[in-house]
Formats: C-alpha cells, sequence, structure tokens
C-alpha cells in the first residue's frame, strides 16, 4: 500500500471517531516511556512596585506530572481474492482504508471509553484511573442529571458533553419531571445547554454500569505511540488466490484530569 493510504486512513480515523473528535490525540513517537502533563498554576500576584524579591514567594514545584506510557496494538487483517485486487475498477486503498476505518474505531471506542490498562489502553470509565463517581442512583431521574452536571467544576463545564449509548438517550427523551413534562421535549442534541454524543461503547442500564459520563473530554489523552501501519501478505494466502492486509495502531490513552469528567452510575 502507498504511503497516502495511511494518510486517508488518519484522516478517516480523525473525521469518523467521535472521541478523537472529543478528546486530546497526542503523537508520542519518542522511545520516552512518560509524558509530561502541566498541573500548576501560573504564579500571579498583584504589585504596586516591582519588586526582585518576588522570586523567592514563588511555588519551587514546576507544576508538572508525568505520567507512564505504555505501546498497545490494535491488530486487524483483512484478505481479498485475488480477482478483486486484479480488477482495475476495484478501490482497493479505498476499500481497504474504509474497512479499517470502520473496525479501528469500533475497538478504540470499546477501549478508550472501558479498557483495563493491561491488555488495552486505560478506558475513562476504568476504576482506578478513570472519571470519578459523581452520582450514584438506582435510575436515571430529571434530579440525577441536575447533580450530575453541577457535579463538574465550572471550569470544565463550559466545553462539557454528555456521553452515553443509545438505550439510555431514548430513555432520557421519555423521562419527565416533576410537572409531567418532558425534560427533552424537542432533543436537539444538547441537554441542559451542552452537547449529547451518542457512543454505543458506553455501558447499558445494569446495576453497577456507568450509563452516563460528562465533562471535558479533552482531558482524556490518545496516545499514538507510533504511525499506523500496514502490510501486504502477498505469499501466506496465494494458496487460496487471496491476499492480505495486516494492520496495527499502537495506542495508549490517559485519563489525565480525572475530575475533568463525572459519571453517574447505578447502584
Amino acid at each position: 500500500m502507498p504511503t497516502s493510504s495511511l494518510a486517508k486512513l488518519e484522516a478517516k480515523l480523525a473525521n469518523k471517531s467521535n472521541l478523537r473528535k472529543l478528546c486530546t490525540v497526542v503523537k508520542a513517537h519518542s522511545q520516552s516511556s512518560k509524558l509530561f502533563i502541566y498541573e500548576g498554576t501560573p504564579f500571579t500576584k498583584w504589585m504596586k512596585d516591582y519588586d526582585a524579591n518576588i522570586i523567592t514567594h514563588m511555588p519551587i514545584k514546576d507544576g508538572f506530572k508525568r505520567i507512564d506510557v505504555t505501546d498497545y496494538t490494535l491488530v486487524n487483517l483483512i484478505r481479498l481474492g485475488t480477482d478483486f485486487t486484479a480488477d482495475l475498477d476495484f478501490d482497493i486503498e479505498e476499500f481497504i482504508t474504509s474497512e479499517l476505518t470502520k473496525q479501528f474505531t469500533l475497538s478504540e471506542s470499546e477501549a478508550f471509553i472501558n479498557g483495563d490498562g493491561i491488555t488495552k489502553p486505560t478506558g475513562i470509565l476504568s476504576d482506578t484511573s478513570g472519571a470519578e463517581v459523581a452520582v450514584q442512583a438506582k435510575e436515571i431521574s430529571a434530579d440525577t442529571i441536575k447533580h450530575l452536571f453541577f457535579s463538574l467544576d465550572s471550569k470544565y463545564r463550559e466545553n462539557a458533553t454528555w456521553l452515553m449509548n443509545d438505550e439510555t438517550a431514548l430513555y432520557l427523551q421519555t423521562l419527565k419531571d416533576t410537572t409531567g413534562a418532558y425534560i427533552l421535549p424537542d432533543f436537539d442534541g444538547n441537554l441542559m445547554g451542552r452537547p449529547v454524543v451518542i457512543d454505543n461503547a458506553m455501558p447499558s442500564s445494569q446495576k453497577g454500569a456507568k450509563v452516563i459520563a460528562f465533562g471535558d473530554f479533552s482531558n482524556y489523552w490518545i496516545i499514538e505511540r507510533h504511525n499506523p501501519t500496514i502490510k501486504v501478505l502477498n505469499e501466506i494466502f496465494s494458496l487460496i488466490d487471496q491476499i492480505g492486509y495486516l494492520s496495527f495502531e499502537y495506542l495508549d490513552g490517559k485519563l489525565v484530569h480525572p475530575e475533568a469528567i463525572k459519571v453517574l452510575q447505578l447502584s
């Protein structure tokens, strides 16, 4: 496959993946296993006259947090009959990159939301390094939605998004407040003034499930450790008149500020 195929694949992934649009994509192709996250607050102080001794009052720490990153590999294999690959009217590049985009997007979403940090990246809903559980309730209600909304610090609310699956979004469509009015009478993709994004990798309603996440998802970093690769396997499948296309992604994922996203968990 030509180099342009990889560029096309990366462009398709960026366009199709909701999480890649919401989160921060970082290229970390160096051999280092650490990234640096700035958590400090720049020193700011009013002064009547400049005093050179002000430096002695500044914080000693640099405000950077170090986080460990890993190479998790996502593998995909597509096999095509040689009659297809020999057909000049068949756009192999478009087919391969489109299929990879579909499969990689599904697998990425599952990992970036539910990943265990062992065999795949650490997900947003991770019990150990993921978003904070702000509300626990037996069922979703108008009040639990409001509590979840205001549990998020205002500095994160201005860029916040709701994340849920189809089932939860449908349930919200049928939800009524104490007066009997629908809380989403004309669903326009927003809830309490913030956009709703649907991703069916989010859990469905059952005990213990974290069904809604609300926050500034730019604080979840999708870390690309290497560029995607596609290898053409001409010989392995030649006896059955097929050609294989073996593709790899090398990724990690970290919620660098867990307080930036809050979740509603069913109890």
